[in-house]
């Protein structure tokens, strides 16, 4: 269940005051009008409350990393939601990437690209910058800065010469040495350079302990609450706690 604000264009006509309807699905909380369009990651934060069911394992282990999480923080990955159903935006990210700007992987017979270009290529630097994040957390770098670095960032990859030091240079230069068809291709893209960090790390982070609703079990479910900065994902954060599995959904005969 989420809760959040959104905006739709409704000119203003004398005397009408906006309105949504109502439907099963939702509840209108409050309506009201504002002379600017709520866009994509303006907000500041997100805040969460997820209920783990059944929860296996040490309780005192996963309390250990919990508070091991609330101090430290959590590597910044981009969260697979970010990559489409199956991973299916990265092959399209780099259909994009060949067609419009000479840099794609894929080779062979070309095909149509969909119009949510934009998309594909944040799932395309999303991608890069993981790749860059996992070669941090292997040699141990990924939650301090290296010499020269402010704070520990990482790549979401565009046009400009990068700012950072020589040694995160050439970590990113080595990891991305495979990938130069798509940074050639995104430096054409228009986009400029960014950088995002390393380090996601959970506000206000509390949990609670739960007898699970489920029948004859006993085990414990484990609620968790924190916010997150906007580009953050609460995917990150759990991987990092246990490991999940995903319910299957029922089909109706």
């Amino acid at each position: 269940m989420t809760r959040q604000w959104f905006s739709v264009h409704l000119p203003k006509e004398a005397g009408v005051e906006p309105t949504l309807p109502e439907a099963p699905s939702y509840k209108v909380l409050s309506v009201g009008r504002h002379n600017k369009k709520l866009r994509r990651g303006v907000h500041s934060a997100n805040h969460f409350v997820i209920r783990l069911r059944q929860v296996k394992g040490d309780r005192e282990e996963l309390e250990s990393r919990l508070q091991l999480v609330a101090e430290q923080g959590v590597p910044n990955y981009f969260g697979e939601q970010r990559f489409g159903i199956e991973g299916g935006n990265l092959p399209e990210a780099d259909r994009l990437l060949a067609e419009q700007y000479g840099g794609g992987r894929q080779k062979g017979r070309r095909k149509r690209v969909s119009p949510r270009g934009g998309i594909y290529l944040s799932a395309a630097r999303s991608y890069l910058f993981n790749l860059v994040l996992a070669e941090r957390i292997k040699q141990g770098s990924w939650a301090y800065s290296l010499d020269g670095e402010e704070t520990a960032t990482g790549p979401l990859w565009g046009r400009g010469r990068s700012a950072e030091s020589e040694a995160v240079r050439e970590i990113e230069a080595a990891v991305l040495s495979d990938w130069r068809d798509w940074t050639n291709a995104l430096e054409f893209s228009g986009l400029q350079q960014e950088r995002r960090s390393l380090v996601l790390k959970p506000e206000g982070l509390s949990w609670q302990w739960f007898s699970s609703t489920e029948e004859s079990t006993n085990k414990l479910d484990l609620e968790l609450s924190f916010a997150l900065p906007s580009g953050g994902y609460a995917t990150s954060v759990l991987r990092e706690l246990t490991q999940l599995q995903t319910p299957q959904a029922g089909v109706a005969a």
